[in-house]
């Protein structure tokens, strides 16, 4: 017969109150040392698929440059709805204010395609027949998934979902204006004007004359064109420039265009010594390839992970800090 085991013994084979206690404690130490690195993995991985699909946005954009020799307007477009023109008859035309948001077609069922008016708008009467047609964009043509158009980090899932935007403090038109982040300037549609001097250069793909000066619409969803405005702290910002961790309170700014001052000739835009080009853009013929910007993202500095992703014109895409990017970005990139 077996004997029965002895109180000693039983007490040998068992943990004790303490001995738990520690091992829990372990544990509890493990964690909180683990879970930040995992959390730093996920999110080393989400910016890596962002900077993935900057690439695909430099690739496409310098196919588009090569193909119609100048870079696209807008990457992925404008907010779009059905049209109801009858001559010419594209399916589309951007919305204006009073279309949001009964009108508004979800960004993966767009086309990018609508009429556009002569180069100069400002000599198109109201009302004169359409002269063109817009093959301005990316979406569609050389990109056709519309997820490529988007960070890993932006939260927002509403195709519908649109913004107005406005430019960022360091571009020339915000400067002109005295743009302040409690006074921000926003992105409008600009006829060109041929009787200003220096010249004034406006939307080439200006739908009609009736847009001027009335806003333009993104979609919320596309990261490579906009992305929430930032404090130099690299806190995402409303528009009246308190902080906010809310996405729908983003304050959106535009991250992507090729002509940021709407000028040529102007002196911010050519160095009077040198007759070259002061601040980097995309119009220019040859700018300098490793300080102009194609785009740049900071949804993923707006969820708390301090790093700005920005496209150079050589292809290569860089991290840098969100005070660098203040005081850099859009133009001044060095």
């Amino acid at each position: 017969m077996k004997s029965r085991p002895t109180a000693i013994a039983r007490r040998l084979g068992a943990f004790t109150l303490i001995e738990l206690l520690v091992v829990i404690a372990i544990i509890a130490i493990l964690a909180a040392i683990l879970f930040p690195v995992f959390a730093t993995i996920r999110e080393n991985a989400r910016q890596t698929s962002t900077m993935s699909n900057m690439h695909t946005m430099y690739v496409a954009s310098r196919t588009f440059q090569e193909d119609e020799g100048h870079f696209p307007y807008a990457l992925f477009g404008y907010v779009m709805k059905s049209s109801a023109q009858t001559a010419p008859n594209p399916p589309e035309v951007p919305v204006m204010a009073a279309d949001i948001p009964a009108n508004v077609l979800p960004l993966d069922r767009i086309a990018n395609d609508f009429a556009t008016n002569p180069a100069n708008a400002a000599d198109a009467a109201p009302g004169s027949k359409y002269a063109g047609r817009n093959r301005g964009y990316l979406y569609g043509e050389q990109v056709r998934d519309y997820r490529t158009f988007l960070a890993a980090d932006n939260v927002i899932t509403d195709k519908s979902a649109v913004t107005k935007v406005y430019w960022p403090l360091n571009s020339p038109i915000s400067i002109r204006a005295g743009g302040t982040l409690s006074n921000r300037i926003e992105v409008d549609w600009t006829q060109s004007n041929s009787a200003a001097n220096p010249k004034l250069y406006g939307d080439n793909d200006l739908p009609a004359v009736q847009y001027g000066g009335t806003p333009k619409f993104f979609y919320t969803m596309d990261s490579m064109d906009i992305g929430p405005t930032l404090n130099v702290n690299g806190q995402a910002v409303t528009c009246a420039g308190a902080v906010t961790t809310n996405p729908l309170n983003y304050c959106y700014e535009l991250h992507y265009s090729p002509d940021w001052s709407h000028r040529l000739g102007a002196t911010d835009d050519l160095d009077p010594a040198s007759n070259s080009p002061l601040v980097p853009q995309l119009k220019y013929k040859f700018p300098p390839s490793e300080r102009t910007v194609i785009t740049y993202v900071t949804h993923h500095s707006a969820l708390g992970n301090p790093q700005i992703l920005v496209l150079l014109l050589s292809g290569t895409a860089r991290k840098i800090s969100p005070r660098d990017a203040f005081q850099m970005l859009p133009t001044g990139y060095h």
